[in-house]
């Protein structure tokens, strides 16, 4: 049998899209991150971008696909907003060339310095800032202050590694995987700290989450580690009162506190106690589900947009701007 020929003009065809209603295009990367290649997708204007790019971190363990969604909304809404915008996987997740292996807390950081530094390299980017939802939060603080960033977003972020982790613990999503990861619905879940075997890390839905990658989580605390930040940042908080929740405003102050101009914008969502869980809800007979979050992802990526932009006017040059 003769071989198939690859049409390689086909393949390149789908490295991206466009889509001229929003007015922007996307193009999908395979950068090295960390220790090995990953998958990335690069947002960008179709016309004349701003000079400022913004890097993505995604959440932890199976929170990374719950909150995809928020990085996609965000992501091309600032894209047509101007601002060049990085989301990527980093090593242990999605396509990365280590999926499958036990999650590492460090290969976030590594993996986000890296993603910085692939942004810098994109043409007509002389500006970097970093994003971040829940344990990304955490991350792009810590890889701010590292890469010298001048630019946060954070959004419902948390102040330490264990405060995540509590919260993280209590979802009905990780009791769910609990359950099955045991394999009898009706036993009791073992502790949040407990049941990993002697490999250190337990199966929970595909993804493996170690012991040791709970201690470093754990060990994660912003008032110790997020001490030399400067610029300004972003912090937002999806509650179900439409105030900031305890937990953002804590970190909000931290950043006060040490010097950053930080503002604090507020979403409210009666789901807010859900992010991070399953989204997707049946509606009418049940053969319709909807995203839960979409409202509250649409208002987030609106507020991240009009912090950007205000920032950026203000820190262009009179003469630039012609005004």
């Amino acid at each position: 049998m003769k071989p198939m020929a690859l049409d390689e003009s086909l393949l390149e065809s789908h490295r991206g899209f466009r889509d001229d209603r929003s007015g922007i295009g996307e193009e999908f990367l395979q950068p090295t991150v960390g220790s090995g290649r990953t998958v990335a997708v690069l947002s960008r204007p179709q016309g004349a971008s701003l000079p400022v790019g913004r890097v993505i971190c995604h959440s932890f363990g199976l929170e990374q696909v719950k909150l995809h969604r928020l990085e996609v909304v965000a992501a091309r809404a600032l894209a047509a907003a101007g601002f060049p915008t990085l989301r990527f996987f980093v090593q242990g997740y999605g396509d990365s060339e280590t999926r499958g292996q036990a999650l590492e807390v460090s290969w976030h950081l590594d993996g986000t310095m890296d993603a910085i530094s692939l942004m810098r390299d994109i043409g007509g980017v002389t500006v970097v800032g970093a994003l971040g939802v829940r344990f990304g939060a955490l991350v792009a603080a810590l890889a701010a202050e590292r890469a010298e960033l001048p630019l946060l977003g954070l959004w419902q972020p948390f102040l330490t590694g264990d405060q995540f982790l509590k919260d993280f613990a209590q979802t009905a999503l990780f009791e769910t995987m609990l359950d099955q990861a045991v394999g009898q619905e009706s036993q009791k879940s073992e502790g949040f700290m407990e049941g990993f075997g002697p490999e250190g890390w337990r199966d929970l839905n595909g993804l493996r989450l170690s012991r040791r990658a709970l201690d470093d989580i754990a060990a994660i605390d912003l008032r110790r580690d997020l001490r030399a930040l400067a610029g300004s940042a972003l912090v937002v908080g999806i509650s179900r009162s439409g105030s900031v929740p305890r937990e953002a405003a804590e970190v909000a102050a931290h950043l006060l506190a040490i010097g950053v101009q930080c503002q604090q914008e507020a979403v409210q969502d009666e789901a807010a106690p859900m992010l991070g869980q399953h989204q997707f809800r049946k509606i009418g007979d049940g053969e319709v589900e909807r995203d839960i979050f979409h409202d509250a992802y649409l208002a987030v990526a609106e507020a991240t947009v009009n912090w950007a932009l205000e920032h950026y006017r203000r820190a262009v040059p009179i003469a630039e701007t012609g005004s």
